[in-house]
């Protein structure tokens, strides 16, 4: 994780991958208290799917595009059950006949979501397809001076706490 993060720091704009791993926890810890069926989502996991992220599709110009991008990229991972391995530390094994998969990179026998069920990803599949709607609404509602509305839209995505860090100075 450390590459990632030398790398973003090594280009040009304010969105960095530690930054965007920092928003993921705090988007987890509002979403676990509504949690139906995963009782923790591991902090451990939440860095893992980020590096994925990562790696798959870097970061863009601002935070909203970024994370609105990452969550609709990570949906689709969940749902479809990719396998995310990690060649950080070595070629991962391969492991035929396993649900799902997301290797640390350190040690490659270890399956992070090995005791999840489809009941639990398809949940977290459903906070990151929520989540990025209401990213993107709120994109567009602050590109349209809807103020209240983007805040809003930001409510349902990091919860109560968003609205004091939303707040201009006066």
């Amino acid at each position: 994780m450390r590459a990632r993060t030398r790398k973003t720091k090594e280009t040009s704009g304010p969105v960095a991958f530690n930054d965007m791993v920092r928003l993921l926890k705090w988007w987890r810890c509002f979403r676990e208290a509504e949690a139906r069926t995963i009782k923790e989502l591991p902090s451990f996991l939440i860095t893992l799917l980020a590096g994925y992220a990562f790696d798959q599709r870097d970061v863009r110009a601002s935070f909203g595009e970024a994370i609105a991008d990452w969550f609709g990229f990570l949906a689709r991972a969940v749902r479809q059950r990719a396998r995310i391995a990690f060649d950080d530390f070595g070629s991962p094994p391969s492991s035929p006949g396993r649900n799902w998969e997301i290797l640390d990179p350190v040690n490659a026998e270890n399956n992070v979501v090995d005791k999840w069920t489809g009941v639990m990803a398809d949940e977290l599949a459903g906070w990151l397809e929520d989540s990025r709607d209401a990213m993107y609404e709120a994109i567009a509602a602050f590109q349209d001076d809807r103020e209240s509305d983007g805040v809003e839209c930001l409510l349902r995505v990091f919860g109560p706490p968003i609205r004091h860090h939303s707040e201009g100075e006066e």
